[in-house]
């Protein structure tokens, strides 16, 4: 028999409750045609495999952390051969963090490629992760290069952070 989704109902059991709280995690996905301007890139954080849970929350382009722990985080994002990409392709994504302590980016992860675009069909997925002390409040933002070859697929771009552990204690 299958469980009630408690999502119809617009409740949460008590037990998924401290679930989340215990165990914050996010999952941002591509919003389809929002990603050609702007510094960063922009993500939906609700349809979808999309999600913020645990306190994470998403606004203007920036992942805010819950609360200061040890956080995974990750991103990939995939590209292929369109009209607009041509030459010889140097293919780049960073995330970065921004905290009121800093005040400016503290770059986290990159990841990077080349692609020749005289092929005439390829496609090319980027993917980083790593763990990190991030502080309460700060934001993870995403830039990435070529955007016109970047492909508008939820499970081709994805970009998250789901929390390790709080400080002072192990997993």
């Amino acid at each position: 028999m299958k469980e009630p989704d408690s999502r119809s109902s617009g409740t949460k059991s008590k037990l998924q409750q401290m679930t989340d709280v215990m165990n914050p995690s996010a999952m941002l996905t591509v919003l389809l045609d929002s990603n050609s301007e702007g510094e960063y890139l922009e993500w939906e954080s609700e349809k979808g495999n999309a999600h913020c849970r645990g306190g994470f929350n998403y606004s203007g382009g920036g992942l805010v952390v819950p609360r200061t722990a040890i956080y995974r985080v990750f991103l990939q994002v995939t590209y292929e051969r369109r009209k607009e990409c041509s030459g010889q392709l140097r293919l780049s994504n960073s995330v970065f963090f921004i905290t009121e302590s800093y005040k400016h980016n503290v770059l986290l992860l990159s990841s990077v490629d080349t692609v020749s675009s005289s092929l005439e069909h390829w496609r090319k997925s980027l993917y980083t992760a790593g763990s990190f002390h991030l502080e309460a409040g700060g934001r993870l933002r995403v830039t990435s290069s070529h955007r016109e070859c970047v492909v508008d697929r939820e499970e081709l771009l994805f970009f998250g952070a789901e929390h390790l552990s709080s400080e002072g204690t192990v997993p």
